[in-house]
């Protein structure tokens, strides 16, 4: 799908300075992304909607923990391949580019995964309601939404990245490290709680 050039630059991000050096920080990566893509985009109300500085938050801290779970270069691929997902997802929809299937199973995908956030918020709120094999099975039946919705609307590339960020964000001992108290990564990922609160309740603008 071909969008025309934007007469005016895509607006660097408030609050924080992109590196360049040695360390590549998820804001640039998500930035990154979302520029190659929203470039080719018109309608400026789309680009302010789709790219929030929370949801930017969110990918940073994400990319934080996955580096240090897995390594620097799968962060950067779990990151920019997620970013990619929702903006290209995210112009098809907001522009009306969806056929009447294809926006079934966007309502599906969306619908299911409203209840993975309010999922992750429970356990994050209610203390010892953790339940690893509970939101194991919630990211897998969104990935089959997902890979149902993209299936439908991009390349089989992009399917094959619903697998590799799923299959990334999956991983048991991870999601340990992340929702239980003394879990190395449970400072990070209440940060992340309240990012995802935010968007949930529309409240990233």
């Amino acid at each position: 799908m071909d969008f025309a050039r934007p007469t005016t630059p895509i607006p660097a991000p408030t609050e924080k300075q992109v590196s360049i050096d040695n360390e590549v920080p998820s804001t640039s990566l998500a930035l990154r992304a979302q520029k190659k893509i929203l470039s080719k985009i018109s309608n400026r109300g789309v680009i302010k909607h789709i790219v929030s500085d929370t949801s930017v938050a969110l990918f940073d801290s994400l990319y934080d923990v996955l580096k240090d779970y897995y390594s620097k270069t799968e962060a950067e691929k779990t990151v920019n391949r997620l970013t990619k997902l929702s903006v290209k997802l995210g112009v098809m929809i907001r522009e009306n580019q969806l056929s009447p299937s294809a926006e079934k199973l966007a309502a599906s995908f969306r619908a299911k995964l409203r209840s993975l956030a309010l999922t992750i918020m429970s356990f994050a709120r209610v203390d010892y309601s953790y339940d690893r094999s509970f939101l194991i099975r919630q990211l897998g039946e969104a990935k089959q939404r997902l890979e149902l919705l993209v299936g439908a609307t991009l390349s089989e590339k992009s399917k094959r990245h619903v697998a590799y960020v799923f299959d990334h964000l999956s991983d048991g001992r991870l999601l340990d490290q992340m929702f239980q108290p003394n879990g190395e990564y449970h400072s990070t990922f209440c940060g992340m709680v309240v990012n995802l609160e935010k968007l949930v309740d529309g409240a990233d603008a």
